[in-house]
């Protein structure tokens, strides 16, 4: 399968074996392995199984917590607010009936 998505976008290598962990250009594994590091969380711990139908799906909220991790959740919560439904203002919030 890696063999496949090496001609679809810009490739870099990094060589364990030879204690080679990053080039001049600032390429490491890093990033990556600490991806699969949340999605194996994910799976072992939230998760459970994973259907082969929804994975992509998996992947994509993944993607969303991996990439949104430096922010604190309110300011992620009021981010997906504003985007379903535009800028939320404090008021706003007061008027919500919360459901338990």
């Amino acid at each position: 399968m890696y063999e496949k998505c090496v001609n679809c976008c810009e490739h870099q290598q990094v060589n364990h074996s030879e204690k080679f962990f990053g080039n001049e250009d600032g390429y490491t594994t890093n990033h990556i392995e600490g991806f699969w590091g949340v999605f194996r969380r994910g799976v072992i711990g939230t998760y459970h199984y994973m259907s082969k139908k929804y994975l992509h799906r998996y992947v994509d909220e993944v993607v969303f917590r991996f990439n949104n991790k430096d922010y604190a959740i309110g300011a992620v919560a009021q981010g997906l607010l504003e985007k379903a439904i535009g800028n939320v203002t404090y008021s706003m919030v007061k008027q919500m009936k919360m459901v338990a």
